[in-house]
């Protein structure tokens, strides 16, 4: 259940991130206006300076075992009748960036995915 919650945090950044950078705003200015906003977590300090500077490599947790716990969260979700949503919305960009080749690169390339799907 945690990795199942921290793969929708992930995707939530990502997409967060993406709309703020978009907009103009330096990534280093988004994450510091989150990291000292209600918007803090851990793994927006984790995960964000990550996707803002492109760096996925000396991975914590692969995108691969993030698929796999997402998967796995949707399956419990789906045995015990929980209605799961924003789990069938994000799974998506987990195995999409699977092949599109990030499966080996720190889960925060999920962020990548989003880069991807607006040509960039």
């Amino acid at each position: 259940l945690i990795n199942y919650l921290t793969c929708l945090q992930r995707c939530a950044i990502a997409e967060t991130l993406r709309m703020g950078l978009r907009a103009g705003v330096k990534g280093e200015l988004l994450l510091d206006a989150f990291m000292r906003s209600a918007a803090d977590s851990r793994q927006l300090r984790n995960r964000g300076p990550r996707m803002v500077s492109g760096d996925f490599s000396n991975p914590v947790s692969t995108l691969d075992v993030l698929t796999k716990d997402i998967k796995l969260g949707l399956a419990l979700g789906q045995s015990v009748d929980a209605n799961m949503p924003l789990g069938d919305l994000c799974l998506p960009f987990y195995t999409e960036g699977q092949e599109l080749g990030f499966g080996s690169l720190d889960s925060a390339a999920v962020y990548k995915v989003f880069e991807h799907r607006e040509g960039e």
